[in-house]
């Protein structure tokens, strides 16, 4: 086990300069050994302007870039929606290259901003993890107000008024 384990951390280390050996590494961080993304199955849909009572269906896509012997997966629904259908938590193994699909239908109960935040979570030792995250948001608040930001100087005697929506 300690040697699948070393073989697995050393292929993990060096996979970044087999990928970019011709120098074209993407700038920002590190691509991590899963990805998750939510999203809704009718592409064409506006979320901007969905009523209480409307009922969306969503996909959650995970995607594990290397064979995993245990993934966690977690839906948290916040604000104005609830869950009519679907899975919440889901583990298994994956596969390298592996593709898990959850349908998932929530149900808008009142007009306003709600989010669906999915995290996926892999530990192969005691000492690496990996992770990755997606949210999606519903809905604008038409209520809120721009609020005002602390007046900044900016060095030439001028105040700077900023409002943040």
């Amino acid at each position: 086990m300690k040697r699948a384990v070393i073989i697995t951390v050393i292929a993990i280390l060096f996979a970044p300069l087999c990928l970019y050996a011709n120098g074209s590494r993407p700038k920002g961080k590190p691509a991590s050994l899963l990805s998750v993304a939510v999203a809704p199955v009718d592409e064409s849909l506006s979320l901007d302007n969905v009523s209480a009572g409307d009922v969306l269906e969503l996909e959650v896509t995970l995607l594990s870039h290397a064979d995993l012997e245990k993934v966690s997966l977690t839906v948290k629904l916040s604000g104005h929606i609830e869950l009519l259908q679907g899975e919440v938590d889901w583990s298994g193994p994956l596969k390298s290259g592996g593709e898990l699909l959850l349908p998932i239908s929530v149900k808008i109960l009142k007009k306003g901003i709600g989010k669906i935040k999915v995290r996926a979570f892999s530990r192969i030792s005691e000492t690496v993890s990996f992770s990755a995250s997606d949210t999606f948001k519903i809905g604008r608040d038409e209520d809120k107000k721009p609020s005002r930001l602390p007046i900044k100087e900016d060095g030439k005697g001028r105040n700077i008024i900023e409002h943040r929506l």
